[in-house]
């Protein structure tokens, strides 16, 4: 975005330089020599639509404040990716529970669960938090061709009382490429 704005610049002070004073044999011409690539370094993601089930859980496996399900798994699938890729970070951006805002809240309506909120983990099953800075989080090694990065996910009591009901929620995923 930057060099938009120099070039320009650089590019009318030559102009009007050359113009207005004579630079052949001129000790102090000064040379601006520019170059660069323009390289492949990002991939494509897919599916689009990343969904993920629960199924059914019993409310006995939450009777506690902290309690989780089994994990489940989820995978992003990056394909055609450049040949200049090197690393990405992967943010998840959603709204976010109101007693742990690092989990991702459950939709309110009729017959949803209560005291209940989605945990995301990394690949190693580490927490994701929700809403993270993008600069908080690590890079994950690329290769040309196609990756897959695997996370998880799980309920996760946040009182100790959960009501049963439907689990519905919604994320994006925000990306940055090395």
């Amino acid at each position: 975005m930057s060099i938009k704005i120099v070039l320009p610049f650089i590019f009318m002070f030559f102009v009007q330089s050359a113009y207005s004073i004579p630079l052949i044999n001129d000790p102090k011409k000064t040379s601006i020599n520019i170059a660069g690539k323009v390289t492949d370094n990002s991939c494509e993601i897919q599916p689009k639509t990343i969904n993920v089930n629960f199924f059914n859980n019993p409310l006995k496996q939450l009777s506690y404040k902290g309690a989780v399900t089994a994990n489940v798994l989820f995978s992003i699938n990056l394909i055609h990716c450049g040949d200049s890729v090197q690393a990405i970070k992967i943010v998840y951006k959603g709204n976010a529970d109101n007693i742990d805002n690092n989990l991702l809240a459950i939709d309110k309506g009729s017959g949803s669960a209560e005291g209940v909120a989605i945990e995301l983990l990394d690949s190693n099953k580490n927490q994701k938090p929700i809403n993270q800075l993008i600069n908080n989080t690590d890079w994950i090694p690329l290769h040309i061709g196609s990756n897959v990065i695997n996370y998880y996910a799980r309920l996760k009591a946040t009182t100790s009382k959960v009501t049963y009901g439907h689990i519905r929620s919604e994320a994006d995923f925000d990306v940055e490429y090395l």
